[in-house]
């Protein structure tokens, strides 16, 4: 089946979150700071996050925001107003959105798939403010058509629903769709179980990887500027 519509993924895909990970601890200390919580020990916000991150494993992006609620009452002893772990988000989010970058290949690919008759749009964990700071940042708000985000679906990747809406957003048959994501389990499978056709950005493979061996994915691409001739060599 020929593809119309094609999905991205915006963390890891779209956004350079590298600069975010590198000063994730300065960050984390600049939010609770403005939190009047006070001094806190970086070793203790790095290991605290790190548990939490594995915690909140596959559920919304948005329960992000929960992180902060207890990461200060980790660090103060006591439970945080709604008020405070509010402020706590909007503070981390304007750090967020000053760091976060766009891939370099992304704008590149954009431009290539102009010349194609395929319609673009997102489906991403995240919150909508976030998704929205950032495409008005890079410049690229007007890209997509649509944007299916899991704090409005209520439903976050590798779950059915978010796929299932999103294909009820843009109206196509599952395989009239393509979702383009740098998780395996998150983005590749889960398309796929969808009835999408799924591909995996990897920007740096291992050698075998290079290779085709061991991604677990049968459609595989190493730069965002390979998907136009990927594109139309399915359709």
């Amino acid at each position: 089946m020929k593809v119309e519509t094609v999905f991205f993924d915006v963390g890891g895909v779209l956004e350079d979150r590298s600069a975010v990970d590198r000063e994730i601890v300065p960050i984390s200390a600049e939010v609770l700071a403005a939190c009047g919580v006070g001094s806190v020990n970086e070793a203790d916000v790095v290991a605290y996050r790190t548990r939490l991150t594995a915690a909140l494993g596959d559920r919304p992006w948005e329960n992000r925001y929960f992180y902060w609620r207890d990461l200060i009452e980790a660090v103060s002893g006591s439970r945080p107003s709604d008020d405070v772990v509010d402020r706590a988000y909007w503070i981390y989010l304007d750090a967020y959105s000053s760091r976060v970058q766009i891939h370099v290949d992304v704008k590149p690919a954009l431009q290539m798939l102009k010349s194609l008759p395929v319609e673009l749009a997102l489906i991403s964990n995240a919150t909508m403010a976030k998704t929205k700071r950032f495409l008005a940042r890079v410049a690229l708000t007007k890209s997509f058509t649509a944007a299916v985000i899991s704090e409005e679906v209520g439903s976050s990747k590798p779950s059915p629903v978010i796929f299932s809406y999103a294909l009820y957003r843009t109206g196509r048959a599952p395989g009239a769709c393509m979702h383009v994501g740098d998780g395996l389990r998150n983005d590749y499978l889960a398309a796929e179980s969808a009835g999408m056709v799924g591909v995996l950005l990897n920007r740096r493979p291992s050698e075998s990887e290079r290779n085709g061996e061991g991604s677990g994915a049968r459609r595989r691409i190493h730069s965002l500027t390979e998907l136009a001739g990927l594109i139309e060599e399915i359709s």
